[in-house]
């Protein structure tokens, strides 16, 4: 250990000592900066006494000043010196004279003027000089040669040949030495050879520049060939024909050089950049992206995993509909009636009532000899449905009690109920307010609220549309505590702080028949809408009583904005709706899902149209966040239609939807959606990926009802 201990200290001290000396006089940390050449070859066949001039190319695209000149050799070679320049360079052969390939004659022809672009330049470095990359350049912009416009242009002409066009050097295919060449070099020779021979053939082709501004405008359209790619197809079968004795290369059939299919792939779909992969791939993270969030949030049309938010409020509202709504509405109409019927028990005594309603159901109540306590059995046609006790701090208006029974549900079920009441009243002893803690059990349900702070708790008023004294309606309601279903648990806090009474505006009545004969009767009448309510807690899916691990926490909020002026009683249009809006911000959890964060809004202030907000987001195991975030429209819409049965044909009407909607994720790519509810099943749904420049990634339609993407690159998947 301490021979351990005193090789750190040494090296500690040789790492001081050797750090203060280099920060003296006595070195320097500067690198060594190096000379540096560009070499290469310019050619079109080969340029003889070409100028060859390499320019700095600023970081905003535009040239900057020469870096160095020298002449091309009799076989098209170039060297120049850049000194210690390190950057983008633009290479620019001008002047003296080649022997062209296709040109019959064989006399030399003058320069039609080549440049390449090369980005990052650290190093020396090899640059051939020929109509394809002067091409490149003049698809990357002469003053736009900014990095990414120079590695995209260089990238787009190599993949139509199937050859680096800049680290390559090509052959001099109409000499004898050309036989000898690697593949590359011959491909790229044939190349050259092609784009002479096209000009050659095609009378609408003056020259050389004229060619290769033709296949530049070309790729520039769409990054294809589908304008020159089958000319120059053409004319490379016209140069390797064996009867062509200028082609010295070896090559006598198309299907003998790489360039046929390079050529033919090209025809018919884009070449892919290297910023467009980049974008590519950012797209197709972005499909994963959307199709994660969205199998979290919503399963579309059954395509797919099921969603964990369709699903369990789906399987609720099932439920509610089906199964606690009837089962709580008859036991608690029963509840009520109890309570009610004991203020008609004298002290002491045992009364008996029918259900005013329900025929077949008997209460038998007795009260004690205060008439404070009491106890009652509801006898229905199979025997006894509920049974319990209650007391009552006043038998003619109760402000508090305390009611213990077990009753029948609908289904048969056992359902257990301990309620604790408070009330209050006025000076007139109407009911102000009310408070109810304790719980209701059955199998499959629970409304527990009987822990410290959790109650039910009422406020009301008089309806002002009755003459009835006790015609009261709730002006607010607070519930705290827990619901438990088969397949859904709720904790937390549901408070409607303010209700309000819509009268009638424009009710009217109408002739209805009776079985007293026709009469009129009121078809509208008033009603209490909630201003605002707000729960704040979690929702957790259950299959069989047991927790799924599906889980919402956070904030549910719903406004109904004109919930005074709006008239129930008159027809909707476009002056007379429901305004309102309503939104979820809190978390989503689901099983082998990270935990998303969301926000979700969606109101109504235009008549039959909604505007929707949405914000996703998520960390990643790895610590990065995605995020997806939008606004959109969902519009209800009518259209008139004709059906025709077998007695004829009529007019009538179809209601549809139309959403649109648009995304954006954290690498700033963007989705637009777009469907329309009266296209036929393929043609419902359609959009768009694109990056925030607007270049387009992918296009979203349907197959077979399915959402689909096509990506640039041909590939396709379904987004959910």
């Amino acid at each position: 250990m301490k021979g351990q201990l005193r090789t750190l200290w040494l090296a500690l001290l040789a790492g001081i000592f050797i750090a203060g000396c280099g920060s003296g006089g006595g070195g320097s940390t500067e690198p060594v900066k190096v000379n540096k050449t560009v070499t290469g070859i310019a050619s079109k066949g080969p340029i003889n006494f070409g100028k060859v001039t390499v320019y700095a190319v600023n970081e905003n695209g535009t040239i900057g000043d020469s870096l160095g000149e020298a002449l091309t050799t009799a076989e098209g070679t170039y060297s120049v010196g850049i000194g210690t320049y390190t950057g983008n360079v633009l290479v620019d052969v001008t002047g003296g004279t080649y022997i062209d390939e296709a040109d019959p004659t064989g006399l030399p022809q003058p320069n039609p003027g080549l440049r390449a672009a090369l980005a990052n330049v650290s190093q020396s470095v090899s640059v051939a000089v020929t109509p394809l990359t002067e091409i490149a350049v003049k698809y990357a912009g002469a003053q736009q040669l900014t990095k990414t416009n120079i590695e995209d242009a260089n990238s787009l002409v190599s993949a139509i040949v199937g050859i680096d066009i800049i680290k390559t050097m090509p052959a001099n295919v109409i000499s004898e030495a050309a036989a000898t060449a690697t593949e590359d070099e011959k491909t790229y020779g044939l190349m050259l050879a092609s784009i002479s021979q096209m000009v050659e053939d095609d009378n609408n082709l003056a020259n050389i520049s004229e060619g290769i501004d033709a296949i530049k405008n070309d790729l520039s359209d769409d990054n294809m060939l589908n304008s020159t790619g089958n000319d120059l197809l053409t004319a490379l079968s016209t140069f390797c024909d064996p009867a062509n004795g200028n082609n010295k290369t070896g090559v006598t059939a198309l299907t003998d050089t790489p360039l046929d299919k390079t050529i033919s792939d090209f025809i018919d779909k884009p070449v892919i950049l290297p910023s467009q992969l980049s974008d590519l791939n950012k797209a197709k993270a972005l499909v994963t992206d959307l199709r994660n969030t969205a199998l979290s949030i919503y399963n579309y049309a059954g395509v797919g995993t099921p969603g964990i938010v369709e699903t369990p409020f789906k399987n609720l509202a099932q439920e509610l509909e089906t199964v606690i709504a009837p089962e709580l509405t008859a036991t608690v109409d029963r509840l009520v009636w109890v309570i009610e019927s004991a203020g008609f028990v004298e002290p002491g005594m045992t009364e008996t009532f029918q259900h005013p309603d329900y025929g077949l159901l008997t209460l038998e109540i007795s009260l004690s000899a205060d008439s404070r306590t009491g106890s009652f059995t509801v006898y229905d046609e199979d025997g006894i449905s509920d049974s319990g006790t209650l007391t009552l701090d006043n038998p003619d208006r109760p402000t508090a009690g305390e009611f213990v029974a077990t009753m029948k549900t609908e289904s048969g079920k056992e359902l257990k109920v301990v309620l604790d009441y408070s009330a209050t009243t006025d000076n007139n002893g109407m009911y102000t307010g009310m408070t109810l803690t304790g719980s209701m059990t059955a199998p499959g349900l629970s409304l527990d609220f009987s822990q410290s702070g959790r109650k039910i708790s009422v406020t009301f008023a008089d309806n002002p549309d009755s003459d009835y004294l006790d015609d009261i309606y709730p002006t607010s309601i607070i519930f705290s505590g827990r619901i438990t279903t088969w397949t859904a648990q709720m904790d937390g806090e549901l408070d409607i702080p303010s209700i309000l009474w819509a009268s009638r505006a424009n009710g009217y009545t109408d002739w209805q028949y009776t079985s007293n004969g026709w009469k009129q009767v009121e078809v509208c009448e008033g009603e209490f809408r909630p201003q605002k309510a707000t729960f704040k807690g979690s929702f957790s899916e259950l299959q069989n009583g047991a927790p799924t691990g599906v889980k919402f926490s956070g904030t549910i909020t719903g406004k109904l904005n004109n919930a005074f002026t709006y008239d129930g009683c008159d027809m909707e249009d476009a002056t007379n709706f429901l305004k309102w809006d309503a939104s979820f911000d809190g978390s989503i959890e689901a099983p082998s899902r990270p935990t998303v964060t969301a926000f979700l809004k969606v109101a109504q202030s235009e008549y039959r149209k909604l505007a929707l907000d949405v914000s996703y987001s998520r960390t990643n195991t790895d610590g990065s966040k995605v995020f997806l975030s939008g606004n959109g429209a969902l519009e209800e819409k009518t259209e008139t239609v004709q059906r025709c049965e077998y007695w004829g044909c009529y007019m009538d009407e179809d209601d549809y939807t139309v959403l649109q909607a648009n995304l954006k994720n954290q690498d700033g790519m963007n989705v637009a959606i777009f469907q329309d509810g009266s296209k036929s099943k393929d043609k419902k749904f359609n959009g768009s990926i694109t990056t925030s420049g607007g270049a387009e990634m992918a296009d979203l339609y349907t197959i077979n009802g399915v959402p689909t993407v096509k990506y640039i690159d041909y590939s396709i998947e379904s987004i959910f």
